[in-house]
Parts: structure tokens; sequence; C-alpha cells
């Protein structure tokens, strides 16, 4: 089970506008059944969490992000 932490703090001046502790919960199972990102590899795996995520990549020339 992953829990997700949210807060927002103001650096000048040191300002903790909030924070919220388990503001998101999810569990991923990684079963040992077709494509996984265990393999073959059925023992357990402890630490990291190791789902296997279909990722797409774009590259948009000339645009620019904003920091």
């Amino acid at each position: 089970m992953m829990f997700v932490e949210v807060g927002l703090r103001i650096i000048s001046p040191n300002i903790r506008e909030f924070h919220e502790s388990d503001a998101v919960a999810f569990q991923v199972v990684d079963t040992s059944d077709g494509d996984s990102a265990r393999g073959p590899f059925t023992g357990t795996m402890v630490g990291v969490v190791r789902p296997l995520l279909r990722w797409t990549t774009e590259f948009r020339p000339g645009s620019s992000r904003s920091s």
C-alpha cells in the first residue's frame, strides 16, 4: 500500500499553507501472470514498487516550459 502526502509551503516568509498526510492511497499488485514487471521471479520483492507501466513520450521542437 502506498500513501501520498501533499503540502504547500511559502519560502519567504516561511509559511506552511497546508499539509495533508495520506491524501491519496493506492495499492499495486504485481502478479506473475502474463507480462509482469517481476518477470519469472516468484519470490518476495521488498522495497521499491515495480509496476509495469506503459509510457509514451512526445518531442515538441520549439516549445518551452516556464519555471
